[in-house]
Order: C-alpha cells, then sequence, then structure tokens
C-alpha cells in the first residue's frame, strides 16, 4: 500500500466531512444510552442494535478514510500503483456489506421502538414484520450482490483473470439505492396512520411527525448517493470514488443520529430550559389559569391502559386526588411505567388503547363537577 495521506483535495475533503458526522453518531449513541441511564432502565433490543450499527459505520469510515491515505482515493488512477488501486477495489467489497447489513440494523432498531408504541395493534404488528422482512431481504442481496457480482471474486480488482467476467456494476448499484430508498419510506411510514389519531393537539401532534420523519432528510442523501454510483468510472476508479464513498459513509450516519433523536429527549431538558423543548405534562384551562368571575380552576387528565382499568382523578380547590385503587401508567417507549422520551404518554393514546377519564370540581356558593369518559 502507499502512503497518500490526505495531499488530495478531494480524498481530505470528504475524510473531514465523515470524521465530523461520524462524531455526531457516535455521540447520538452515546446520549440514547446515558438518557436510558437516567430514566433508570436497562437497554433493549433496539438500544443495542443501535450500538452495533455504531460500530459498522466505524468501521466502514474507517476502511474509507485508509483508501484516502493508502489506496489515492482522490488522485486520478494514472497517479496511483497498480497494487494500490487494486486494494481500493478489494476494500469496496466489505464496505457494500457493511453498508447492507448495518442499514438494515438501523431500521430494525426503528422498528423496534415502534413496536413497542404501537404494537398493540395487530395491524401495525403485521406491518413491522412485513417490512422487516423486505428490509433484511434487500440487506442480504446487498451480500450476494458483492460476492457474485463479479466471477470469480477476484475479478472485482483482477481484471486478467482468464474466463472471468463482471455483471453491470454501476446498474446494480443504482438498483439496490433505488431499493434502499423504497423500505426507507416504508419504514417512516409505519407510525404516521396511528400519530395522526392521537388525541393531541394539531401542533404537538405536527411535531411528533417531524420527529418520526426526520429520516425523509435521510433519503435525500440516499437520493444523491444514488446520483453518484451512476458516475463512478472504474477506469480511473480512484478518482470518482470520493464522492459515492462519501454520500454511502455519511447516509449510515445521519441514520443513526436521525434515530437517536426522538429519544433523547430526556438528556435534552437536563441541559435545556423547559420553555424550549416544551414541557411532557399537558394542562388545558384558560390562558391565564383563572375563570372569569370564578376561583381557580384545575383540570387533570389520566391516562391509564385499558387492561387496569381508568384512572378517577378529583380536583377540588386546585388540589388533585387520584383513586388509590387504580395506578397511574404513561404510555412508554420502553414499555414500563416513567417518562417516555417520545411523550406519547401524556397527551395522546394509540386508538382501541386507552380510556380517558376526567373529572373536575370547584367551590363556588356550592360544588360544581364535571365529568366525561372518551374512549377510542
Amino acid at each position: 500500500m502507499g502512503n497518500y495521506g490526505l495531499s488530495a483535495t478531494d480524498g481530505r475533503d470528504i475524510v473531514i466531512v465523515m470524521v465530523v458526522l461520524g462524531f455526531l453518531a457516535i455521540l447520538s449513541t452515546i446520549l440514547r444510552v446515558v438518557s436510558r441511564r437516567m430514566r433508570g432502565i436497562k437497554l433493549g433490543w433496539d438500544d443495542n442494535l443501535m450500538i452495533i450499527a455504531t460500530c459498522f459505520v466505524i468501521a466502514s469510515t474507517m476502511m474509507v478514510i485508509m483508501t484516502v491515505t493508502k489506496g489515492g482515493v482522490g488522485r486520478h488512477a494514472k497517479y496511483v500503483a497498480a497494487s494500490d488501486q487494486e486494494f481500493v477495489l478489494k476494500v469496496i467489497i466489505p464496505c457494500q456489506i457493511l453498508y447492507g447489513i448495518g442499514l438494515a440494523i438501523v431500521k430494525t432498531s426503528i422498528m423496534i421502538l415502534y413496536y413497542k408504541l404501537f404494537g398493540t395493534k395487530k395491524s401495525m404488528r403485521i406491518a413491522i414484520y412485513s417490512t422487516g422482512a423486505i428490509v433484511w431481504a434487500w440487506a442480504f442481496s446487498i451480500l450476494i450482490e458483492s460476492l457474485l457480482l463479479c466471477q470469480p471474486v477476484a475479478f472485482n480488482w483482477n481484471q486478467t483473470i482468464h474466463g472471468g467476467k463482471c455483471g453491470d456494476r454501476n446498474a446494480a448499484f443504482v438498483v439496490a439505492g433505488v431499493l434502499n430508498m423504497v423500505t426507507d419510506f416504508m419504514v417512516m411510514s409505519l407510525p404516521i396512520p396511528y400519530i395522526v389519531k392521537l388525541q393531541l393537539p394539531i401542533g404537538r401532534k405536527i411535531g411528533l411527525l417531524v420527529t418520526f420523519l426526520l429520516g425523509l432528510f435521510v433519503s435525500a442523501i440516499s437520493m444523491v448517493r444514488v446520483v453518484s454510483l451512476m458516475r463512478i468510472n472504474f477506469a480511473d476508479v480512484t478518482y470518482s470514488l470520493p464522492l459515492p464513498l462519501m454520500w454511502s459513509i455519511i447516509e449510515e450516519q445521519l441514520a443513526i443520529v436521525a434515530s437517536n433523536l426522538p429519544l433523547l429527549r430526556r438528556v435534552f431538558s437536563a441541559i435545556i430550559p423547559g420553555s424550549w423543548i416544551g414541557s411532557s405534562n399537558h394542562e388545558s384551562g384558560w390562558s391565564n389559569g383563572q375563570t372569569p368571575g370564578r376561583k381557580s380552576l384545575s383540570n387533570h387528565f389520566a391516562m391509564t391502559r385499558m387492561d387496569i382499568g381508568v384512572n378517577n382523578s378529583q380536583v377540588t380547590s386546585g388540589h388533585t386526588k387520584h383513586s388509590s385503587s387504580v395506578k397511574e401508567t404513561r404510555w412508554s417507549d420502553d414499555g414500563v411505567d416513567g417518562q417516555s422520551d417520545t411523550d406519547l404518554a401524556s397527551n395522546g393514546a394509540p386508538p382501541g388503547v386507552f380510556i380517558c377519564q376526567r373529572t373536575s370540581e370547584w367551590s363556588l356558593t356550592g360544588r360544581y363537577s364535571q365529568s366525561y369518559n372518551s374512549r377510542n
């Protein structure tokens, strides 16, 4: 291998971008773990899979950096030794495999989170299983493509092998990229019908949708990657590879960041003023907290799972009383009672899962009470 360092501008630029975004990906995964610890819960399958995916992207990033510093990526092939070009073509194969398996792991982690949040609905469970099967079929197709596109495998980097042949590598890369975007949209669309039906104010509902659709930005990166794949010139491979390699790594890194962000609410609330990110408790009433011509009015909303029962609440002169027979629970992504990072608990519930009961009392000349039950 050569010792090209970062003297080539194209190679140096992609290394800088990958290192910065790689740091953000690693940081987001660390903060995800910290958030779980702050809530006092064990790491779930979705968390462990995200840690594995982060390790995959670290390995991929290191290999791409090596193609720049040791393989001459960013330079025209005529200025790169044949052995170094061979090294680059060899590294592309494991990078492809890590790319496919790594993204499948990220998407699986996301689907496990969806299962925790919305898995009470049979239709959602079926959709998750079906989408998961398609995602992993795509991942294994990447593996097969990487190993079988050229026969024998060594023909990928040694075009002098007698009888060797390759399929259209550019076309194969583009098809795989397009199918990846299709799976992106399938995964992102899973929670939309359920979020739309949540009992939430429009603003909060839109906020949730935006949170869960952060992956759209990753899909945009995937589109750019597909375009760059079409421009790979294997006759001048070291010069045409920087952008395809960079976009492939960036897509993985940003997929991890986008997947972790919805679960960092507890961490952000600890370091950012509460008024900036909103409160997890929902209160309603007059804007100044007082009813015209009356004493203070307090309203309380209680959400419980249907299999536990209804949480009866009474508010008298601003003091809340809860029925001792029923424990208030929260709709949480970790499956236990406690504050959910995704903040579905205090403001809404998946259709058909919760009963909401509201009772309010205040003292005037006598006592006035109001109650209603809402059943999805």
